[in-house]
């Protein structure tokens, strides 16, 4: 499927992060750790942000509350 610029442009926010969950812009890579959540790397935040179905600040909100283990990530976001 191809997408254009015009719709990658409207999942975006102005930093680069995605608003839209789950958006039709294609996963360009998995984690380096797919055990742990990263931070530092907006392209491992972009990809959790769609593999969880979240927003970056739930992400963080999340992390901050059950830490980086993926794992307990996905079971703190589905309650």
């Amino acid at each position: 499927m191809k997408i254009t610029r015009q719709q990658r442009l409207d999942t975006l926010a102005a930093d680069g992060t995605a608003l839209i969950p789950n958006s039709t812009m294609p996963l360009t890579s998995t984690p380096a750790d797919p055990a742990r959540i990263s931070l530092l790397s907006t392209i491992e935040v972009n990809y959790w942000c769609q593999t969880l179905n979240c927003t970056e600040t739930r992400l963080r909100n999340a992390i901050h509350a059950v830490g980086p283990l993926s794992a307990d990530v996905r079971g703190y976001l589905s309650r």
